[in-house]
């Protein structure tokens, strides 16, 4: 007797057999019919004894089979295929490597049923194609200047919003600007490595410069965009130069500084910020005359506006230039008196003509408007004296109002 073993009588005939045949579906997880030694066998024709000819071979060298799984889960086949897409990035991509640029949106379209985007992506991606379905398909195919301004006047919030998959960093407007100006036009995955590096509140002044940046492209500014575009411009570019009037700069220094910055807005900013707090307030209501009676002058025509501010917004110039002189006529002087100052001033000295302005009288100062508004009839050169003389003298085309002023 081993010890351990059992000696007694199975109760039934079948017992054994019955443990044998459950060992083998435990064990195996096969039918009976299909496994070597639990089900019927053959004989080879050299008298071995063979399997069934649905049998399987026995991987494990003889070993019991590990896997334990039910024949359900076993025959499983496995999906190795990859997650779905659900950023809308990966939709640009894709452009950037399949689609011509600018990139047609029915291009883009392709890209987003080739990569399966899904989920939160493909909402962002549908409202960005329909944003440029919907404002910049009037854009010829391959004018990269009409559908890039588009773009930016229209979808920069979609546009960015694509590019970052709502990622951003601590990164600041401009050095945004920065990064995304040194990428190249179609290079998608540099401009979202700029703008995912932002913070939410660079983005957020980045997509207001951008819509100016494009409306400036488009020429469509009016006078009240082109205020608020530049205080957005600041904001994004030069921050740090917003609060005009913190230096000591005069009006006159502002002027000269402003003229050198060819409507670069943190040049100008930069101008306005060194400006003394007293000097705001003339040059903003000097420049905004200029600014509204002036349109005919192209901006850099430096000539055309001295000439135009000196003749539309004398005042303003004034008030700019000469702080302090007072209005023209406000003080005591007969228009002779006048007439005689300004005839000693240089024709480069407003400043001087300024003040012998101030110093008529209101009636004194009406006729000797009258007076020099009739020069010009003349043909009088600025400065050429003699010239005015004979206009102002008997039988000159301004004789009478020369008379009227010397009665004064």
């Amino acid at each position: 007797m081993n010890q351990g073993l059992s000696t007694s009588t199975p109760s039934s005939p079948w017992g054994g057999l019955f443990r044998v045949l459950t060992v083998c579906v435990a064990v195996l997880g096969l039918s009976l019919s299909t496994v070597q030694g639990c089900g019927n066998s053959t004989k080879k024709s050299d008298g071995s004894s063979s399997s069934d000819a649905s049998s399987t071979t026995d991987s494990n060298n003889g070993g019991n089979d590990s896997n334990t799984n039910p024949p359900t889960e076993r025959n499983t086949v496995v999906d190795n295929a990859p997650p779905p897409e659900t950023r809308c990035f990966a939709v640009l991509e894709c452009a950037q490597t399949k689609c011509p640029y600018p990139f047609p949106t029915d291009c883009l379209q392709k890209c987003a049923d080739s990569t399966k985007v899904t989920g939160a992506g493909l909402t962002q991606f549908t409202t960005l194609k329909s944003c440029l379905d919907t404002n910049c398909s009037t854009c010829t195919a391959g004018d990269q200047t009409c559908w890039e301004a588009c773009v930016k006047v229209n979808c920069a919030k979609d546009w960015i919003a694509c590019s970052t998959d709502g990622k951003t960093g601590s990164g600041t407007c401009r050095e945004t600007q920065l990064c995304d100006t040194n990428c190249e036009a179609k290079d998608q995955t540099c401009a979202s490595g700029c703008f995912k590096a932002a913070s939410a509140q660079a983005l957020q002044a980045l997509q207001d410069y951008k819509v100016c940046e494009g409306k400036k492209a488009q020429g469509t500014l009016t006078q009240q965009e082109a205020d608020d575009c530049y205080n957005k411009d600041v904001a994004c570019l030069c921050p740090q130069y917003n609060q005009p009037g913190q230096g000591a700069k005069t009006c006159s220094e502002y002027l000269t500084c402003v003229n050198g910055c060819n409507s670069q807005s943190c040049c100008v900013a930069k101008c306005r910020s060194e400006m003394s707090q007293a000097a705001v307030q003339p040059s903003d209501t000097f420049l905004n005359c200029v600014v509204a009676k002036c349109t005919t002058c192209q901006p850099n025509d430096q000539a055309c506006i001295d000439k135009c501010a000196a003749e539309q917004c004398p005042q303003e110039l004034v008030g700019c230039l000469c702080p302090g002189t007072g209005q023209p006529g406000t003080g005591s002087g007969s228009c002779n008196k006048g007439l005689d100052c300004a005839q000693k001033c240089s024709t480069t000295d407003i400043c001087c003509g300024a003040t012998c302005a101030a110093n008529m009288n209101s009636k004194a100062y009406q006729k000797f408007l009258k007076f020099a508004e009739c020069i010009p009839k003349c043909g009088c050169k600025e400065g050429d004296n003699k010239c005015i003389e004979k206009c102002a003298g008997i039988g000159g085309k301004c004789f009478s109002e020369a008379l009227d002023c010397s009665r004064n």
